[in-house]
């Protein structure tokens, strides 16, 4: 995840100097639902608030790839797991996760980033520390790393404001415990603030 964060620094370094990135701030929240097949059972999972950046290249007049590196603190609960009877193993988790979105977009007007638009690509989300409700340490209960494809919309409005509406789908495995598989389907939703004008007045 270092890596990741340090090329998202790169590409927000080099947007200041280029008229065709925008970049920015995001926050937001997200849920989903946890599909789990083996020995454990468990709910859903939300997140009330996440915050990152952005950043916005235009390729075309319709078409432009987005990034998003996001921060959250998520929970996660119940997880039971079946013994003879269902036994609880945690009331709820909590994960500090850092997420890269690295998506395409497509702008439905001409002009770019000037209306509504449709996004798809792909999640990775890096755990950075995971505990119990009786802050017992999880890092060896879930997957470091998890992958995730995303498919959304989203408007511009009042010319540096955005909106999105994301959903997720995991197709790798985020638990590591008693050869549990779990997927997760869930959304995001984005709101998006352009910082590119503050900094480059020439525009």
């Amino acid at each position: 995840m270092r890596k990741i964060l340090i090329g998202f620094l790169f590409l927000f370094s080099v947007s200041v100097f280029s008229q065709d990135l925008k970049y920015g701030l995001v926050v937001g929240a997200n849920a989903y639902d946890i599909e789990m097949k083996g020995s454990l059972f468990v709910g859903s999972g939300k997140s009330p608030f996440n915050v990152g950046g952005f950043v916005d290249y235009k390729i075309k007049n319709h078409l432009g790839l987005k990034a998003h590196l996001i921060y959250n603190t998520t929970e996660e609960g119940s997880y039971y797991y079946e013994d003879n009877g269902a036994r609880l193993l945690f009331e709820y988790t909590k994960l500090k996760t850092l997420q890269l979105h690295t998506l395409l977009k497509y702008d439905v007007k001409e002009d770019y980033s000037k209306g509504f638009y449709l996004l798809g690509g792909f999640r990775m989300t890096g755990i950075l520390d995971a505990k119990s409700n009786e802050n017992v340490d999880l890092g060896n209960f879930y997957n470091k790393v998890n992958l995730g494809c995303m498919f959304g919309i989203g408007t511009t409005f009042l010319k540096n404001f955005s909106i999105e509406l994301v959903g997720d789908r995991s197709f790798t495995n985020t638990v590591d415990f008693d050869k549990n598989k779990s997927k997760n389907w869930g959304a995001y939703a984005n709101i998006l603030f352009n910082l590119e004008p503050l900094f480059n007045h020439s525009n």
